[in-house]
């Protein structure tokens, strides 16, 4: 049975696994590839990123995993924008 749950700091090294499978996947990127760089920002984001980040997960193996962020942005007139970003991975 599938069942979607709150990714917590228990769960990086299976939302990260997903990540740089989805990028080999998608975009034919290798993971191998990745610059330290890339992999550090990347850890840092689910580990420090201002999101939330859902696991679906069939028993205990991680199928998949969407983060949701939300951008506020204020203009010159103190108007408020907000901007909410998911990315299904």
């Amino acid at each position: 049975m599938i069942k979607i749950i709150k990714a917590s700091s228990e769960h990086h090294s299976q939302v990260t696994a997903l990540r740089y499978e989805m990028l080999n996947d998608i975009n034919n990127l290798l993971t191998d590839n990745f610059s330290d760089d890339f992999r550090t920002a990347t850890e840092a984001f689910f580990t420090e990123g201002n999101q939330t980040t859902l696991l679906a997960m069939d028993d205990n193996v991680p199928i998949g995993c969407a983060t949701i962020v939300c951008f506020i942005a204020y203009n010159s007139t103190s108007l408020c924008h907000r901007a909410y970003h998911y990315n299904l991975l």
